[in-house]
């Protein structure tokens, strides 16, 4: 099967940035804290809620949107498929429109 064109480029952008690592967040209570080890074994992606490829202009923010408080569970099915086609359509109009997606 070939690979997509958005693979790659999905590939590629999460290897530019090979220090960013998905962690929790301290400012979250520790009861309500979600942690890595939360999604092991689940058979759930690690779906960001603010895509990290919206916010490549800061890397703060890129930084931020790794952090499980911006991460939430989603089925490989849908993240990897249908939910990507979402965020790939939704930055494509806003090339067109000139607009910025935040």
């Amino acid at each position: 099967m070939p690979i997509e064109k958005t693979a790659i480029s999905r590939y590629f952008f999460y290897f530019s940035y090979p220090l960013i690592k998905i962690q929790s967040d301290k400012e979250v209570h520790r009861y309500f804290r979600a942690e890595n080890l939360d999604y092991r074994g689940s058979g759930f992606d690690r779906g960001h809620l603010a895509a990290a490829a919206n916010h490549k202009k800061s890397p703060n923010v890129l930084q931020e949107t790794f952090l499980l408080s911006n991460i939430c569970p989603q089925h490989p099915g849908l993240n990897r498929k249908l939910w990507k086609s979402l965020e790939n359509y939704t930055r494509s109009l806003a090339k067109v429109k000139s607009i910025s997606i935040k």
